[in-house]
Parts: structure tokens; C-alpha cells; sequence
């Protein structure tokens, strides 16, 4: 048989016997094994990544299908959202399904908000809240001249055909607070605010924090210098609260209520 066709059979007793003057032998079998662990790695790397790129690609897949049906509301309904500003209250409603507690809207204008909502929300009841006829009441002080009264007024028959098809849907036509009297013994898991003026934002503040389940999330629209109320009603109510206001990319900014924070509900 041929020198290079001989196979070593391996023993109790090493044919190479590595002692502290065998060198010549422990570098190539030492560089031997290196080579194998390396590749070895190199293989469960490339597993890894490959697994990593697969799950990349099916959140993908996810994310174009919500941006789908974000876009379908968006034909359907004049939404008033932006793309990233309807994906970031999608992502709320689902992300605030493990807390107990309902959800409420305050300024439905033509349910376009209310129907991303619905689309996730599961069974939790949903409390949507608005006058119909449009902004109440603007202080000018505050509110700058960004909006005007009876701006964003639209049909209550309109939002509850828009929305029929969904359960546990709840409407109140009126202003608020004092629309919020059917709702003060609830807990709530998701709050969305878009009522633009810092009167509006500040009753809907005081009325739905001390209402919050811990871990809830308030979310509002027009958090910004060109719409000074909203901003204002935000930064002057939660001045002395633990939780910080986290500004969003957009026009929005949203509170998620901490376990420690104990305020008992006011009417």
C-alpha cells in the first residue's frame, strides 16, 4: 500500500507521544485543531446570522402588512396621522394588550385613529369621545393660531357607520370632561388624546392619569412648538409626576403610567 494511503489507528499510547521535546509535532496538530474549532465556529456563526436574517425578514413581512392596512384607513378615512405617527398608535394599542383596562380616544374626528384601534384592540372596550362640531374652545394665550373653533367638526352617524363592524365600541358626543362621567369608575390600558388645544389636552390629562393601569399608555398627537397647548398642558401636568414624556418622531409623544405612581381617581 502506498505511504499516503496509510490510515493511523489511534491507541491508549500515542504514535506521537507529545513531550517537551516532540515541537516539531504539537505545532501542526495544535494548528490542526485550531483550524477545525475555528470553522466550527465559523458554521454556527453563519447559523446564527441566517436565523437572525430570517426572523428580520418574517417582522418584516409583518411590518408591510400593518403599513397595508394603515394605508387602506388612510383611503377610507381622512386620517390625520402620518405613516409613522399611525404605525406608533398601532404598536400601542398591541403592545398594551397584556394590560388590564379599557381604551379611550378623545377627538375622534372621522374615526380613522379609532379604526386602527379597532383593528387590534381585541375585546377591550373602547371609549371614543368627541364633540362632532368641531374644536370648543381656543385660548389664544396658549393655544397660538394654529387652529381654529369648529375646526376638524365632522357626523357621529358617519365615525358609527365607518366603525360598525367592530365590537365593544363606545361613543359620546359632548364636551369633555364632562362626557367622561360614564367612564370614572374604569381603568384604562391605552389612552389616545387629539384634541389640539391646551384646555382639551389638560381635562383629558387630569381626568384619564390617575385612571391608568400601571404600565398604561397615554398617547397624544400634536406635541410640538407650532401647537403650543398641547405641548404646554403635557409639560406643565406631568412637572411634578415621575414619568417622563418621551417626544416621539412626528407630532406625538406619549407617558406610560409607573406601578409606583398612586393618585386616586378624581371625578
Amino acid at each position: 500500500m502506498p505511504n499516503h494511503c496509510i490510515i493511523p489507528v489511534f491507541s491508549h499510547k500515542p504514535l506521537f507521544p507529545l513531550t517537551r521535546n516532540s515541537t516539531g509535532m504539537q505545532g501542526p496538530i495544535r494548528g490542526r485543531v485550531s483550524r477545525y474549532k475555528y470553522e466550527a465556529q465559523e458554521i454556527f456563526g453563519r447559523f446564527l446570522e441566517y436565523r437572525k436574517i430570517a426572523k428580520m425578514r418574517d417582522q418584516g413581512e409583518k411590518r408591510e402588512s400593518i403599513l397595508s392596512l394603515l394605508e387602506r384607513i388612510r383611503e377610507e378615512s381622512e386620517l390625520l396621522l402620518n405613516a409613522g405617527e399611525a404605525y406608533t398608535l398601532y404598536m400601542c394599542v398591541n403592545s398594551t394588550s397584556k394590560i388590564p383596562g379599557d381604551i379611550a380616544e378623545v377627538g375622534v374626528y372621522r374615526g380613522g385613529s379609532a379604526r386602527i384601534i379597532c383593528e387590534v384592540k381585541g375585546d377591550r372596550p373602547l371609549h371614543l369621545f368627541d364633540t362632532f362640531e368641531g374644536i370648543p374652545v381656543i385660548d389664544s394665550e396658549k393655544d397660538g393660531d394654529a387652529f381654529q373653533q369648529g375646526q376638524y367638526a365632522a357626523s357621529l352617524e358617519e365615525v358609527q357607520q365607518f366603525l360598525r363592524g367592530y365590537g365593544n365600541v363606545y361613543f359620546y358626543k359632548g364636551i369633555f370632561p364632562a362626557t367622561g362621567k360614564a367612564v370614572k369608575e374604569q381603568r384604562f390600558s391605552l389612552v389616545n388624546l387629539d384634541v389640539d388645544v391646551y384646555r382639551s389636552t389638560r381635562a383629558g390629562l387630569r381626568f384619564f392619569y390617575p385612571r391608568m393601569a400601571p404600565g398604561g399608555i397615554i398617547l397624544s398627537h400634536d406635541y410640538c412648538e407650532s401647537t403650543p397647548g398641547v405641548k404646554r398642558a403635557f409639560d406643565e401636568f406631568f412637572s411634578d409626576k415621575p414619568e417622563p414624556i418621551i417626544e416621539m418622531p412626528g407630532y406625538q409623544c406619549l407617558v406610560v403610567k409607573l406601578g409606583g405612581s398612586r393618585h386616586s381617581p378624581k371625578s
